[in-house]
């Protein structure tokens, strides 16, 4: 197919690059990610009063068909967020052989790797201040600027970030991805379904299990560890040792502890007031073969 060449032309300036327009060869085999800022939507905190905040919306488009796998306005511009917007993405329209972003810290994340890497996915990032590379991207951005907020201006902006999002999932279900889009000659779900066969789907129960962080830990000798500025408490017996934890980033408090391949449980958040009057094992306890 198509690529993007970007090389040195002996007749321009040596710092100037060539640019071509490049199209993937099928559905799922590039994905593009991006953010962009959105309108100012009514929140409540948690002191109760209600405030003007700053929308951003995370949106992955299918390179080949120009499809919105989604896209969703959120408060935050943090990883979060982008897990998020991943996480659903992969649910609705399968996962993407490449996932192609600018250099933005939470898109090259390790933990977005690492996860991408084991659904058999990797991530590619465009070149530093490079912004044309992702020309697809940000005419879906146009796209929503000028057919969807702007709308919004004239008929009313929704008083909460979960009306604003079903208003942008019908608009994107019902007109951009039914829509003919001159470039591709066809609707964005129409070429994207083409090639389905191509596309690698996923379960949700599959999902739950690949979006789960892993680091590692040691555990102090009173048999706590810190997550996430939390303190957890696992078995006594791992004191001083290395181990191996797993989480789901949407529930933290939920952690999963390894030792050397051996299983040992969900750890509990720490409280110092039960540990006072707690029974203390042996420290070999559960060690054993």
């Amino acid at each position: 197919y198509i690529r993007l060449v970007r090389q040195n032309t002996k007749v321009q300036n040596a710092s100037e690059k060539e640019m071509r327009a490049f199209e993937a060869p099928y559905s799922g085999s590039l994905a593009q990610v991006d953010l962009m800022y959105g309108p100012y939507i009514s929140c409540r905190g948690k002191d109760g009063k209600t405030s003007k905040k700053k929308t951003y919306l995370i949106a992955i488009i299918d390179d080949h068909s120009r499809l919105l796998c989604h896209g969703q306005f959120y408060f935050e511009q943090n990883l979060l967020a982008y897990l998020d917007c991943l996480k659903q993405s992969i649910q609705k329209r399968g996962i993407m052989e490449r996932l192609y972003c600018d250099n933005g810290q939470i898109f090259l994340s390790s933990h977005i790797k690492k996860i991408l890497a084991n659904l058999g996915s990797r991530v590619i990032n465009t070149a530093p201040a490079d912004p044309c590379a992702k020309g697809k991207i940000e005419r879906f951005f146009l796209s929503v600027r000028q057919d969807f907020i702007d709308t919004l201006y004239v008929k009313g902006m929704p008083n909460n970030l979960e009306a604003l999002n079903r208003e942008f999932t019908n608009w994107y279900d019902e007109k951009y991805n039914k829509s003919i889009h001159s470039s591709i000659k066809s609707t964005p779900l129409a070429k994207w379904t083409a090639s389905l066969h191509k596309v690698k789907l996923i379960t949700p129960l599959q999902a739950d299990n690949s979006f789960v962080f892993e680091e590692t830990r040691k555990v102090k000798n009173d048999g706590t560890f810190s997550l996430g500025g939390e303190f957890f408490e696992t078995h006594s017996a791992l004191a001083g040792k290395k181990i191996d934890i797993k989480f789901d980033p949407f529930f933290p408090e939920r952690v999963f502890v390894s030792y050397e391949k051996q299983n040992f449980g969900r750890a509990s958040l720490l409280d110092r007031n039960f540990n006072a009057a707690k029974h203390r094992r042996k420290l070999n306890e559960g060690l054993e073969d």
